[in-house]
């Protein structure tokens, strides 16, 4: 039987010597329906924001199940290229943005579904391509590490190009971008960008266990950056506990 799921809090980390520690990727969550999500963008990719607001959006909104087909992934990157290129306006754009952009840009993302299921928590989502996902149960003790990442080396989703005459675009997905964990009811869990995910995969024991129990996650992470311990790049936590 379905109940009310966790509760999430986002702790954001703009990259070290940005303007004013600014992020300019996407963050959201609906408590209420019980997802999460977060992209990141780049200091060079100037419309990969508009890209991470997408992909964001909508997976936050677009009504579709979190399910381990590739079809389902493939819809959704679909729809957000839909958005993204409804939010761009192409043909004002100055000169070297339209020129840095004529690629296509990249942004990191993962989305997350929770709900209560029969005592216990039932965790759905997906990442670009790494992991993202974590759980600490009772005592601390380690419930569950994300390992769907079948592509160390590819983290991030494509927009495609940015012409709206080309609306269809064959996507590239890593074959295990899914993931589905069944953690116990009191569990405390983190959804975090590549960067913090490779620093608490060095040492999960230490580096998990201390994230989940800093009283500010954005701080330690920015520390973590300045002793070039994390890499210098856009960093989200989001913490999920049932409250």
């Amino acid at each position: 039987m379905a109940g009310t799921g966790p509760k999430g809090e986002f702790f954001i980390t703009g990259r070290l010597g940005s303007k004013d520690d600014q992020f300019r990727g996407s963050f959201s969550g609906d408590g209420e329906v019980g997802r999460y999500a977060f992209a990141t963008a780049y200091p060079d990719q100037p419309l990969s924001g508009k890209w991470a607001e997408s992909l964001v959006r909508s997976f936050i909104g677009f009504e579709y199940p979190v399910e381990n087909s590739i079809d389902l992934v493939k819809e959704f990157l679909s729809e957000s290229r839909k958005m993204w290129l409804e939010l761009l306006d192409w043909g004002n754009l100055k000169w070297y943005i339209r020129n840095k952009s004529m690629d296509g840009v990249y942004s990191s993302f993962s989305g997350l579904s929770v709900a209560s299921r029969d005592g216990s928590i039932e965790c759905r989502g997906f990442s670009s391509g790494f992991d993202s996902f974590f759980a600490l149960g009772p005592s601390d003790k380690i419930s569950r590490i994300d390992s769907a990442g079948s592509a160390p080396d590819i983290h991030e989703f494509w927009s495609g190009y940015p012409s709206s005459a080309s609306p269809v675009y064959r996507w590239d997905v890593p074959q295990n971008v899914f993931f589905k964990w069944i953690v116990p009811i009191d569990s405390r869990m983190v959804l975090v960008t590549p960067n913090v995910s490779r620093w608490i995969l060095k040492n999960p024991e230490v580096n998990l266990v201390t994230v989940v129990n800093n009283s500010d996650p954005g701080v330690l992470v920015r520390n973590k950056m300045k002793s070039g311990d994390i890499d210098n790049a856009e960093s989200v936590v989001l913490l999920l506990e049932r409250r």
